[in-house]
């Protein structure tokens, strides 16, 4: 654009800089699959609300500390691992497919 001078990134940028911080993300959410999964199947319930996940299997102690991003997470790991999302008036809550 300005002079003539590429401005996204070249492929070594990318090597050097964002695949170190993509990997990072990626373990991390490793680590949340690992623990939901588990504590899931420990616990098997029917349905299950966010915070009960978010307190119980990842160590959240208030809510006020729980991020949009952490929800974006959290449903990301649980549709992956066989969840849909439902809701009642009462609340929002995940279950199994079947």
């Amino acid at each position: 654009m300005n002079g003539g001078e590429a401005w996204w990134p070249t492929a070594e940028w990318e090597e050097k800089y964002a695949k170190l911080e993509q990997e990072k993300h990626q373990e991390s959410d490793e680590v949340w699959e690992e623990r939901i999964a588990e504590y899931i199947k420990e616990y098997s319930k029917e349905k299950w609300r966010p915070s009960d996940i978010f307190r119980m299997a990842l160590g959240f102690e208030d809510v006020k500390d729980i991020k949009p991003a952490d929800y974006y997470r959290l449903r990301k790991i649980l549709i992956k691992l066989g969840w849909e999302k439902h809701q009642d008036n009462k609340s929002m809550y995940w279950v199994k497919k079947v």
